[in-house]
């Protein structure tokens, strides 16, 4: 579960660097929002998987 933790960790921070250098309005509150969603959740496998494929629809 840490694992999945981390490497979720990664992979946002990735997409939140990626929108922050294409300067996508309000992209700063997008990202915050997806850490603190993964902090609140890191118990929760499920809820976690789901926040992940959220953040996939926001983004596409």
């Amino acid at each position: 579960m840490i694992y999945m933790v981390e490497n979720s960790r990664r992979i946002i921070k990735v997409i939140g660097k990626i929108l922050l250098h294409n300067k996508q309005y309000n992209t700063y509150m997008i990202y915050e929002w997806i850490l603190n969603r993964l902090e609140d959740n890191t118990n929760n496998n499920s809820i976690l998987y789901n926040n992940i494929l959220n953040t996939n629809n926001i983004l596409n």
